[in-house]
């Protein structure tokens, strides 16, 4: 399920944070570059850390029998990532999911998430490049003034993404019709799985 060059576990719940994907092995958080398995279900749901309000994104991945929930937040670099890799997933096949950082220009060292996936050995592409009519289709992020302060407002950004990655979920559900299962459900909803599954809440994505 989770490997690095050295050593390889799994565990019930991952996440991001800066780069790596965390999880819990035997009461200890342990750091991994990659995770292997079936996206076998997916979830979106409205979650709060902190005080911060976010859409979180959850994959159920299956490996030998056992499956681990991934959980990052769909308004960071992460989930950037997958939006623009899941349409090029073949649902048949096992994926292997990496993460890294990338630094915002100009931003006195802030850096943003990203996401890698490879399937047959290969790095799967962002379906939507630059220039693109596919990513012509994206929605622009609006500046809304509060107070004196322009803010970036991605919610139109982030209603489309969500139906991109709605239609994923209908092939996900085609090729896996029984899911993760009632059981693995209901500990996404869990405290346990709302404590261990926060992407870690980095700067904003630089566009």
């Amino acid at each position: 399920m989770f490997t690095n060059e050295d050593n390889s576990g799994s565990g019930k719940f991952a996440n991001f944070k800066d780069g790596k994907i965390v999880t819990k092995i035997d009461g200890q958080k342990k750091e991994f570059t990659t995770m292997t398995g079936h996206i076998v279900d997916m979830d979106i749901s409205d979650e709060e850390y902190q005080g911060r309000k976010y859409r979180k994104v959850t994959l159920f991945i299956s490996d030998k029998g056992t499956v681990c929930q991934l959980g990052f937040d769909l308004g960071s670099g992460y989930g950037w990532g997958f939006f623009q890799l899941c349409g090029n997933i073949d649902v048949k096949k096992p994926v292997s999911i990496s993460g890294g950082t990338k630094e915002i220009p100009n931003s006195n060292g802030k850096s943003y998430g990203s996401m890698f996936i490879k399937q047959d050995g290969k790095y799967l592409q962002h379906l939507m490049k630059n220039g693109t009519d596919a990513a012509k289709k994206i929605p622009a992020v609006d500046l809304v003034k509060i107070g004196k302060q322009d803010v970036k407002d991605y919610s139109k950004r982030h209603e489309y993404m969500e139906k991109v990655l709605a239609a994923f979920f209908k092939k996900v559900q085609k090729q896996f019709p029984g899911g993760a299962g009632a059981e693995e459900r209901a500990k996404a909803k869990s405290k346990e799985a709302n404590a261990e599954t926060m992407t870690e809440p980095i700067g904003d994505l630089p566009f």
